[in-house]
């Protein structure tokens, strides 16, 4: 098989699941609750963002999401230590 025959099918085997999705159900599942909680993220920061600042904010944001939106809780010693996903 070509390399050209591999990518044609492969667009072909992703088109048929794209049409099997329920887009309905990803959105009030997933899209929904993540833009909700993104919109009601605060933080508060110094200026100037130091980038271990920077980093931490986005490891709260990234943490707020999991928990509220996606219902999934991280368990974090420190925001800018590996996330280990509690089960």
């Amino acid at each position: 098989m070509m390399n050209s025959d591999i990518k044609k099918r492969a667009r072909e085997i992703i088109e048929i699941i794209t049409a099997k999705l329920n887009h309905e159900l990803i959105s009030s599942r997933y899209d929904e609750p993540i833009a909700q909680v993104a919109g009601e993220f605060e933080c508060e920061a110094k200026h100037p963002v130091t980038h271990k600042d920077f980093h931490k904010i986005i490891a709260d944001f990234v943490q707020q999401i999991y928990e509220k939106a996606l219902k999934t809780s991280w368990m974090l010693t420190d925001p800018l230590d590996e996330a280990n996903i509690a089960a």
